[in-house]
């Protein structure tokens, strides 16, 4: 089984503050290290993609698992939405204008972690510190793939270290 991640900004010119070949870097290295944890034979050749959505809409670290695995491709998605505080809260968050309402979502199809954005002394770090809760979040709940439930209690004890 392989981890991976792709990108989604909801923020306007986001990848203009958050450099995001670092973050697939940083992230991607933390993905090999969780594949050494959680390796399952039942599932050889899949891949597990965390989409990471860049959202300033919200408050909370939101996990979304509820895609489908396409069994003819082998891949199953799995959504992280990360909150992007705004300069009114934080210092280093984006203008407010940037902020996109995306409305009213239904909360049930969605695991919750609290954000905060205190606990970062920038973007970046945010943006990977939130991104290695959300999927170390995944895991501990459970992630469905062909009726094969891939969940690691092992990975509560890895700490989303900062970026150096």
């Amino acid at each position: 089984m392989k981890l991976s991640i792709s990108h989604i900004s909801l923020v306007p010119n986001l990848f203009e503050i958050v450099n995001r070949e670092y973050v697939s870097h940083t992230i991607g290295t933390f993905l090999r290290d969780i594949e050494l944890i959680i390796e399952d034979e039942r599932l050889g050749g899949w891949q597990i993609i965390f989409q990471l959505a860049y959202n300033a809409g919200i408050k909370d670290i939101r996990i979304f698992r509820k895609e489908r695995a396409n069994p003819r491709t082998k891949q199953k998605y799995v959504t992280v939405h990360i909150p992007i505080p705004s300069e009114e809260i934080i210092p280093w968050g984006v203008e407010s204008k940037n902020i996109i309402n995306i409305g009213q979502v239904d909360e049930k199809w969605y695991s919750t972690l609290p954000c905060n954005p205190f606990a970062s002394s920038s973007m970046l770090e945010h943006c990977i510190s939130s991104a290695k809760l959300g999927i170390i979040h995944a895991f501990l709940e459970g992630v469905t793939i062909q009726k094969q439930r891939i969940k690691s209690v092992l990975l509560g004890a890895l700490p989303p270290a900062p970026p150096r």
